[in-house]
């Protein structure tokens, strides 16, 4: 059900968006309190975000991240979009945790998935070379062929089999599918 939340919320924020431009995923980004510590990078306490280790994770695999450090347990780091950066913190122990590191890239591939639709974002030369970008980042982080990353159809039934089971795997460095319980 949270999954579906974010999906939807992706995909509105798409039909407002320029093409993922700006995107964010909007969940738990508040501002960070100002009696907070961890001050390394060149941002302030008033334009940095606390996140969580799912959204974390979701712009670690959409490759968005940089300028990541840590101090005192807690990560530093900026998230570059296509017109500003976003600067954020969390705890160490939130980008540790397996669980949330598997439901943040779940989001990404769902957000891959519904971007990949034909007929989902206008056609022009910036959203194809977006939409190669993603297939790119897909491929990358999953075992998946390239029979199934070119037919749309086949990735939809794949990702809506399987995403209640994917898990990241550290020893492939890569989503796996965890076997039916």
């Amino acid at each position: 059900m949270k999954l579906k939340g974010w999906v939807m919320l992706l995909l509105s924020l798409a039909l407002f968006a320029n093409a993922g431009a700006g995107l964010t995923t909007g969940k738990h980004m508040h501002k960070a309190e100002e009696e907070e510590p961890a001050e390394q990078h060149k941002f302030s306490k008033a334009n940095r975000y606390d996140f969580d280790g799912e959204q974390y994770w979701y712009y670690k695999m959409m490759e968005k991240v940089t300028n990541e450090s840590v101090t005192n347990g807690t990560l530093l780091g900026e998230i570059q979009e296509r017109d500003r950066k976003i600067y954020f913190q969390l705890p160490k122990t939130e980008a540790d945790n397996a669980g949330k590191r598997n439901k943040g890239y779940t989001m990404a591939v769902a957000k891959i998935v519904a971007f990949l639709e034909p007929g989902f974002l206008p056609d022009n030369d910036a959203n194809k070379q977006y939409m190669a970008n993603l297939k790119k980042i897909l491929q990358k982080n999953t075992q998946l062929s390239k029979r199934i990353l070119e037919d749309h159809s086949r990735l939809s039934l794949w990702f809506s089999r399987n995403k209640n089971r994917l898990i990241w795997s550290e020893q492939a460095q890569q989503l796996v599918i965890a076997e039916l319980k």
